[in-house]
C-alpha cells in the first residue's frame, strides 16, 4: 500500500492565507541519487539509475512538498515522475486533530500516454500519549490515455510511540470504478543516534475485476547519516500495484545517496507515515517541553520528557557544550546552571536522537540548526 490520498494544487494558496505567517516555517531541499535492480510485474528484471529532488515547507498546521524522479533503465528508455503535496492540520494539539491533504502527480514512460492523478480527502486523528489512530476519507480523479475515473478511499489506522520505536498499522479500502481491493500494512520503525530503519508489511486479502491480489508483501529502508548533511539510504522488498497512482506491482533492490541541498542541517530521516506522525504528535505530547525556575543566580532547567532514557540540552548558556540532565521525578528531568535574564537558544535530544527545539518556543535557523527561542526573566519582585 502506498502513501494516504493529499489535497493539490491551487489549494495549497488557500492554506497559505488562512495559516497566515508562521514562526516555525522550516523549508528544506534534499537531492537523491541512486542504483537500483528492479523487477516491475510484467516485465524483466534490469538495473536503473535514479535521480531524484525533493523539496518540502512546513510549519506547526502547514505541510507543502514537490518531489520527481527521473530513472533510467539499461535499455535507455525513462520513467519520469513529478507529485505535489499539500497538507493541513486544524483542531487540538492535544487530543485531536483534523487533517485536510491531497495530492496532484504525473507519470511519463518512453513513449506511452502520460497518466496522472488528483486525489485529496481529510483524516480524523484521536492523539494519546503514546498512541492514536485515524480514519479517512479521500476521492478524486485518475486520468490515463482518454479515460478518467474517480477512485475512492477510506483508512483506518492506529499507531504507537515508545521511546525510539514507532509501530504503525493501517488497512484501506480502494474503489477504482469497478476494481475494488484491500490492502493491510503494518509498519515498524528504529531511530538510533546514526542509524533509521523502517520495515513494512502488507498483504491484499481481498479484490475482485482484475486486481492483483497478494498473500504477502514487505519492504526494509534504512538511513546512515554520514555527516549533517549526507547520508546512505538503502532499501529492498517488494510491493503490489497502485492502480490510483499508477505505481506498478514490483521486486527491487537499491542504494544510492542523499544529499541536503539547503535547510537546516541535520541527519537524514526516513520519509513516508513515520515522518507523518512526527509531524502530527506535538512534541509537547510526548512531554519535552522546557521550564526555567530559580533566581538569575541559579536557575533549575527542568525538561518535561515522558518515557525518556536519558535526556540532553545544549544552549547559550552552556557555550554550546552537550550537558546531561538528572531524573528528578518520573519523566521529570533536571539540572542546575547559573543564568542571568535575557533570551537564548536551546536544543533538547531524548535518548541519543536527533536535537529539536523545545514545545513552545519560537523556532530559529541558526549555525547549530534549528533551535528554540527562550525567554528567561528576572527574580520577583
Amino acid at each position: 500500500m502506498t502513501g494516504h490520498a493529499r489535497w493539490a494544487g491551487s489549494v495549497a494558496l488557500f492554506l497559505l492565507l488562512v495559516n497566515g505567517p508562521a514562526a516555525a516555517a522550516q523549508a528544506v531541499g534534499n537531492l537523491s541519487l541512486g542504483a537500483s535492480v528492479i523487477e516491475y510485474d510484467g516485465f524483466v528484471r534490469s538495473g536503473a539509475a535514479v535521480l531524484a529532488p525533493s523539496v518540502q515547507f512546513t510549519t506547526p498546521r502547514l505541510s507543502l512538498s514537490g518531489q520527481g524522479s527521473w530513472t533510467v533503465f539499461e535499455s535507455g528508455r525513462g520513467v519520469g515522475q513529478a507529485t505535489a503535496a499539500v497538507g493541513w492540520l486544524a483542531g487540538s494539539a492535544r487530543w485531536w486533530r483534523v487533517e485536510v491533504a491531497g495530492s496532484v502527480g504525473a507519470a511519463k514512460y518512453a513513449a506511452e500516454p502520460t497518466s496522472g492523478h488528483l486525489v485529496g480527502g481529510a483524516r480524523f486523528h484521536a492523539i494519546g500519549p503514546q498512541a492514536g489512530g485515524w480514519i479517512g476519507l479521500a476521492t478524486g480523479a485518475v486520468f490515463e490515455a482518454r479515460s478518467t475515473v474517480a477512485p475512492v478511499e477510506l483508512t483506518m489506522a492506529g499507531w504507537h510511540v515508545r521511546r525510539r520505536l514507532t509501530i504503525l498499522g493501517a488497512a484501506t479500502f480502494t474503489g477504482f470504478g469497478a476494481e475494488q481491493f484491500v490492502d493491510l500494512l503494518g509498519t515498524a520503525r528504529w531511530a538510533g543516534p546514526g542509524l533509521e530503519v523502517e520495515a513494512r508489511v502488507g498483504a491484499r486479502p481481498w479484490a475482485r475485476v482484475g486486481i492483483e491480489q497478494g498473500g504477502g508483501y514487505g519492504e526494509l529502508t534504512a538511513v546512515v547519516p554520514f555527516s549533517s548533511r549526507l547520508a546512505l539510504t538503502v532499501g529492498g522488498g517488494s510491493r503490489l500495484a497502485d492502480p490510483i497512482r499508477r505505481n506498478l506491482g514490483a521486486r527491487y533492490l537499491s542504494a544510492g545517496i542523499r544529499l541536503r541541498a539547503f535547510g537546516p542541517a541535520e541527519p537524514a530521516r526516513l520519509e513516508g507515515a513515520s515522518a507523518m506522525l512526527r509531524r502530527l504528535i506535538p512534541a509537547d505530547r510526548a512531554g519535552e517541553r522546557i521550564e526555567i525556575d530559580g533566581t538569575a543566580a541559579e536557575r533549575i532547567v527542568r525538561v518535561h520528557a515522558s518515557g525518556a532514557a536519558s535526556v540532553e540540552l545544549m544552549a547559550d548558556f552552556t557555550d554550546w557544550a552537550v550537558v546531561s540532565l538528572v531524573q528528578s521525578a518520573p519523566g521529570i528531568w533536571e539540572i542546575r546552571l547559573p543564568m542571568g535574564p535575557g533570551v537564548y537558544r536551546v536544543n533538547l535530544r531524548r535518548d541519543g536522537g536527533r536535537w529539536t527545539a523545545p514545545a513552545g518556543t519560537r523556532l530559529e535557523t541558526s549555525e547549530f540548526g534549528v533551535v528554540g527561542l527562550l525567554i528567561v526573566g528576572g527574580p520577583p519582585g
